[in-house]
């Protein structure tokens, strides 16, 4: 995946090295550069393989899925991180109650100070 921006980049970063007097610094684009990728990979496929991982596909299986080359170790990485994500994350049932029990709800009709009506949904007690 060489390229001429890659070849660029490269020149770019031997020409700072060598104005820097070779004092270990981190060139300014590597930092740019690492969160372009980041992005570049939430964008291509990270979605998708959060939502394939969701519907139960192994990695290998999500691998072969996907029409954007996207190695095991990429993969993995977000797989991991969902995980992580969502194991931290307090369940929105707990406070209200049983998760289990359906919520029913009824469209209310209403009426504003100047008679226009507007409707909203509201959840049934009971059932």
């Amino acid at each position: 995946m060489c390229s001429e921006a890659d070849a660029f980049f490269e020149a770019k970063k031997e020409e700072f090295l060598r104005e820097s007097s070779g004092e270990a610094q981190d060139f300014p684009g590597e930092a740019f550069r690492e969160a372009l990728g980041r992005f570049t990979g939430e964008v291509a496929y990270a979605g998708a393989v959060r939502k394939l991982h969701a519907q139960g596909y192994t990695p290998e299986e999500i691998r072969k899925q996907l029409h954007y080359p996207a190695t095991p170790e990429q993969i993995r990485a977000v797989i991991e991180a969902q995980e992580a994500a969502k194991s931290t994350e307090a369940p929105a049932d707990a406070a209200s109650g049983s998760a289990d029990a359906p919520v029913h709800y009824e469209i209310v009709r209403e009426f504003d100070a100047l008679g226009r009506p507007s409707f909203r949904r509201r959840p049934v007690k009971g059932d």
